[in-house]
């Protein structure tokens, strides 16, 4: 679910609502009313928010435009993705630009990076945002550095929210 329209549409009918891609202040201002909307128009509960958040913790040797590029360059290509972070305030343009695409999506907290702190302020600002549920995603770890350093990131990043 990606656009007002959509999310509407979930609200009115949907039990769960899952997002990809999508920044914390976008689901605050557009996607989370929009499904108040859409289940107060239908009489029903808002259907809970799950959102899918592209993550990577600081290191050595860790670039974020990579990772990013790495886990979502095929997403920022597709029409409906453009639009939803064009309309969040992002800016992507994969033929033109891939690395300022990137650069645009890590700077708009579309792809989460940083230390422990960092992180744990961008996540707070999803729960902030209305969302019930974040999905921890590595991908951008994992195409990199393999799947082995993948799985080391994602116990290291349950710790840190466990620890909150």
């Amino acid at each position: 679910m990606l656009r007002p329209r959509m999310a509407e549409l979930a609200g009115e009918l949907a039990d769960v609502a899952i997002t990809w891609l999508t920044p914390a202040a976008y689901l605050r201002d557009t996607v989370v009313p929009a499904l108040r909307a859409g289940a107060d128009k239908a009489g029903r509960a808002v259907p809970r928010v799950v959102v899918i958040v592209p993550v990577a913790l600081t290191g050595t040797g860790r670039e974020a435009t990579e990772l990013a590029l790495a886990s979502n360059a095929g997403h920022m290509q597709l029409p409906h993705y453009a639009d939803m972070l064009g309309r969040s305030g992002i800016d992507v343009d994969m033929k033109a630009d891939p690395e300022a695409s990137g650069k645009a999506l890590v700077g708009g907290d579309a792809f989460l990076f940083g230390d422990a702190d960092e992180l744990r302020g961008k996540f707070e600002a999803f729960t902030a945002a209305g969302v019930d549920e974040i999905v921890l995603n590595v991908t951008g770890v994992a195409m990199t550095e393999g799947p082995a350093a993948a799985l080391r990131e994602l116990e290291t990043l349950l710790r840190l929210v466990d620890a909150a």
